[in-house]
């Protein structure tokens, strides 16, 4: 990892400390990187999961493609996974009412949006929440056009002022 995905990672890890202090959502429960997509199994006859080990890039092939059986010669065997990777949900708060899924970045991107989109659909698909779901995206930095993004789709955005969070949404 580069020194500025370092210094992205330590800011991120530096707003959800000044979420959790400043706790806008109110009387809740935070639980820190929430796994889902824990390691779902792929068929090996149909899909293979490959991770290249000198480059750190991943690639999912199906047998439907092409070039299947030259991702298998390449890829060794010990090389391939059976299963995906489990994610991380960068911070859950739970309240008496709702349970709110965010994810942390510094400015406020399609990537973050695409993120708690998916980590919503992991959590209630493996973990099936008896209270409503809430979406938000905790940043420093907004972007009016993504703004309208995440209101058409009912996320909340929690922008970091000098004093606390100012809440899109």
């Amino acid at each position: 990892m580069g020194r500025s995905s370092q210094r992205l990672l330590t800011r991120e890890k530096r707003l959800i400390a000044d979420f959790k202090r400043c706790n806008p959502l109110g009387n809740c429960t935070y639980h820190d990187q929430v796994k889902v997509g824990r390691g779902k199994i792929l068929e090996e006859k149909d899909i293979q999961y490959i991770k290249d080990t000198t480059s750190g890039k991943t690639r999912i092939i199906r047998q439907s493609d092409p070039e299947f059986q030259k991702w298998l010669d390449i890829f060794p065997p010990e090389r391939r996974k059976r299963s995906l990777p489990a994610r991380s949900i960068d911070l859950v708060c739970e309240t008496s009412k709702e349970i709110w899924i965010l994810e942390a970045k510094v400015s406020l991107n399609q990537e973050a949006i695409g993120q708690v989109l998916q980590d919503n659909d992991l959590y209630q698909k493996e973990r099936k929440p008896t209270k409503p779901l809430k979406l938000g995206i905790i940043c420093e930095e907004s972007d009016p056009y993504l703004e309208e993004t995440c209101q058409r789709r009912s996320i909340t955005i929690f922008e970091k002022t000098v004093d606390c969070f100012r809440i899109l949404g």
